[in-house]
């Protein structure tokens, strides 16, 4: 074999193995890449959640209140409060991609609904009616009991719950595919939630520059 032939093959070698190196590189990045997206779409979601979650029970609190005091800055502030509540659903199901989750949106709002047509604007209604005195508030708090058995609040605390578990526990099987296609490369995995190629890359340079040398001393 001539000694072009050999510097030829040993070329070759050497772009072969960068081009490894550079795809071994690249796909180490991408799955980082998409665990860091995966591990924000969920921190995101579950912070709508929480916000929702507290809207829901500021708006309960409001409502007990102005029933409790017929003050009509309660009343307002129970009324902007429901107003908010849908503003945070609508962005909240523009901004997911997962189905579940909108799902679970479409059901806390109709919760909500139901319960601002069948318990909150009923009971606002009878509240007038005792600050009119064409009733007493013994007949509110019957109204209040019989209607409050629907339990529209803690079918949307279910929901919410069910929500965000279903969400950590899908990045917890996301991260496990993670670690498992990575004991398949030792020495990919860096240890700290991040997929690096940075092993691979040593090792791989190490053999380039071994090769090198190799075919100079030859």
């Amino acid at each position: 074999m001539t000694i072009g032939r050999k510097l030829y093959i040993g070329f070759g070698s050497i772009l072969g193995i960068l081009v490894l190196l550079f795809l071994i590189s690249f796909t180490a990045s991408q799955r980082e890449h998409s665990a860091r997206n995966t591990g924000a779409f969920s921190l995101q979601t579950i912070q709508t959640i929480e916000k929702i979650r507290f809207q829901v029970m500021e708006n309960g609190l409001d409502l007990r209140n102005y029933l409790l005091s017929g003050d009509p800055r309660q009343e307002a502030a129970e009324a902007n409060g429901i107003r908010t509540l849908a503003s945070l659903m609508r962005e909240a199901q523009n901004k997911t991609s997962d189905d579940r989750v909108r799902e679970a949106y479409s059901v806390i709002e109709s919760n909500q609904r139901s319960w601002e047509d069948d318990f909150s604007k009923p009971l606002i209604e009878k509240r007038h009616q005792v600050d009119a005195g064409q009733t007493t508030v013994s007949d509110l708090q019957i109204v209040y009991l019989q209607r409050s058995t629907n339990d529209w609040v803690e079918r949307s605390v279910k929901e919410m719950d069910d929500a965000e578990r279903s969400i950590q526990n899908a990045r917890r099987v996301e991260q496990f595919r993670h670690h498992r296609r990575d004991l398949q490369f030792p020495g990919s995995y860096d240890g700290h939630d991040s997929w690096g190629p940075h092993r691979h890359v040593r090792c791989l340079s190490n053999l380039v520059e071994h090769y090198s040398a190799t075919r100079c001393v030859n």
